[in-house]
């Protein structure tokens, strides 16, 4: 079963849907990550199949190469929020948002395109209506999140789930919030303007 990764164009948001691709392919599932970044990575990520991310034109042709696609919601060159194709991909992809999420593609994935002989294993991957938005649960049951500063870790942390938590300042007086719960702050080891 071949997977596609289609990630937020955002360089940390890219790379943390690594954890996403790097579990489904431990699973014994193809997973080919959809962004420049991650691409230009190829050679450290044997795990992985990568390609650059989808152009404009690619909507939704591309997929067909696919069992499954996961689009985040923030994807590079994806059509704007209400647009009709997006409104049209949201029922060919699972669309989740590792910080913004479009309400508008709520439950209108269409698991009745999967392979009837795959649909049953595909469909026990998918969260609620085929979208991975209630993120809740599944924090609430982790043992520990590792994320950047983002609104996953927020979550997280809210609901006392323990986080280890990459932020971009060396800011000693940087607070966290909410403010309980366990949480570890691990700045970046020069300041981020310092390097080249």
């Amino acid at each position: 079963i071949h997977i596609a990764l289609i990630t937020s164009g955002k360089l940390g948001d890219a790379l943390i849907s690594l954890v996403i691709a790097n579990n489904l392919a431990r699973l014994g599932f193809v997973v080919t990550v959809c962004n420049d970044f991650v691409h230009s990575l190829t050679g450290w990520l044997p795990a992985l199949c990568t390609r650059p991310e989808f152009g404009r034109n690619e909507y939704p042709d591309g997929f067909a190469n696919f069992d499954l696609v996961l689009v985040d919601a923030q994807s590079p060159n994806l059509p704007a929020e209400g647009s009709s194709l997006r409104s049209e991909l949201a029922s060919r992809a699972v669309f989740f948002g590792l910080s913004h999420f479009d309400a508008s593609l709520n439950g209108r994935f269409d698991r009745t395109l999967f392979p009837a002989d795959r649909r049953e294993l595909l469909s026990s991957l998918l969260v609620g209506n085929g979208l991975a938005r209630d993120r809740a649960a599944l924090l609430l049951s982790a043992s520990a999140v590792v994320c950047n500063d983002s609104g996953v870790g927020h979550l997280a942390g809210a609901l006392g789930t323990p986080v280890l938590c990459i932020i971009s300042r060396c800011d000693p007086f940087y607070t966290w919030r909410p403010g309980w719960g366990e949480v570890t702050l691990v700045p970046p080891a020069l300041p981020i303007r310092a390097l080249p």
